[in-house]
């Protein structure tokens, strides 16, 4: 009877705590008695070592069979921290991102005023057939950008020949042209500005300002068709006929680019004077660009320009017709915020 009951404890004792073979990560084996075994440890009873602790994730296997660890969560604190930690580091970097982006501008400060602009500058050769018929020297500049709140066209023009007073030609205008867009409406404001300048017309010079509004017919990547109307004052200074002129206006602008090598640009506007005997103009304007290196931004423009006036200066004619020849020098991007 006492011998039963010592089997009887024995058998107790080891089904509550059993000898495994646990062989580790690193390839190391033992055989101990598995005590206590939990998520993230198991406690063994080792006959040199004692009771001891083994994480999980640092077993292979136990008596053959593959042990799967479950993963551990870092705690909530620390997972906040690494969370705060690497918004902090994403914050610095685009920080730095932008303070190296806004550096890169103008002279190296904050000031980029034509950032995403696209520039042309050309140079060649002009004919005119008005108050003189002559060839002259043309130079030019032309800059515009657009992104979906406004649409910008700048364009400065001199051309100049030292002959006689049959052939002489000195004259220059400066032109820009600002759309205010709406990116849910093809109707859009705009304003413009022009300042011209002519020794060999009777007026000494001439100041347009126009403000109106526009609409977009056709707006694609490859064409654009768009009209204006709006209210100008032209205000002469010289001439026969000076002081401001109120009139009406309306035209349109249309922008085709067949490719990447040509594009065409026209341009018309009317002009009606308000006053009593105050006649009407135009001037029309008809580019065209051609590609010729796009590594470089090389390329050619020929130009035609027209401006007529029902009632001119006295001593000018109706009619002043130009034609262009430009070699061309490209740069920039397009859609700017500027």
């Amino acid at each position: 009877m006492k011998q039963l009951v010592i089997f009887c404890l024995l058998c107790l004792y080891f089904s509550s705590a059993h000898s495994a073979i646990i062989i580790f990560s690193n390839g190391d084996t033992i055989n101990a008695e598995v005590i206590e075994r939990t998520d993230t440890s198991i406690k063994i009873s080792h006959s040199a070592m004692g009771e001891i602790d083994i994480p999980t994730n640092q077993i292979s296997t136990i008596d053959g069979k593959v042990f799967a660890a479950k993963p551990i969560d870092p705690p909530e604190a620390q997972q906040i921290d690494v969370a705060s930690a690497e918004q902090q580091a994403d914050t610095k970097e685009s920080g730095e991102t932008k303070k190296i982006d806004e550096s890169s501008g103008l002279f190296a400060f904050n000031y980029r005023p034509f950032r995403d602009w696209t520039h042309k500058f050309g140079g060649g050769f002009n004919g005119k057939q008005g108050n003189t018929t002559s060839a002259s020297r043309h130079f030019e500049y032309r800059g515009n950008a657009e992104n979906a709140q406004k649409r910008w066209d700048i364009r400065a023009i001199y051309d100049f020949n030292d002959g006689g007073d049959d052939d002489a030609q000195n004259e220059y205008y400066l032109q820009a042209t600002r759309d205010w867009l709406r990116p849910d409406s093809d109707w859009f404001y705009f304003a413009s500005g022009k300042y011209e300048w002519d020794e060999y017309k009777s007026w000494d010079n001439k100041i347009t300002v126009i403000a109106g509004s526009g609409y977009d017919f056709i707006k694609r990547k490859d064409l654009l068709l768009l009209g204006r109307f709006g209210l100008s004052g032209q205000q002469t200074n010289g001439g026969s006929n000076p002081g401001l002129e109120p009139e009406l206006m309306f035209g349109g602008d249309v922008n085709k680019t067949f490719s990447d090598v040509h594009s065409v640009k026209f341009k018309t506007a009317f002009f009606q004077g308000l006053s009593s005997n105050a006649g009407w103009r135009n001037i029309s304007t008809l580019d065209w660009d051609i590609v010729v290196n796009q590594l470089w931004g090389l390329g050619l423009n020929l130009g035609l320009e027209n401006e007529y006036e029902s009632i001119p200066d006295d001593g000018d004619v109706n009619n002043d017709f130009k034609y262009k020849l430009s070699f061309v020098w490209a740069w920039g991007g397009k859609d700017g915020d500027s």
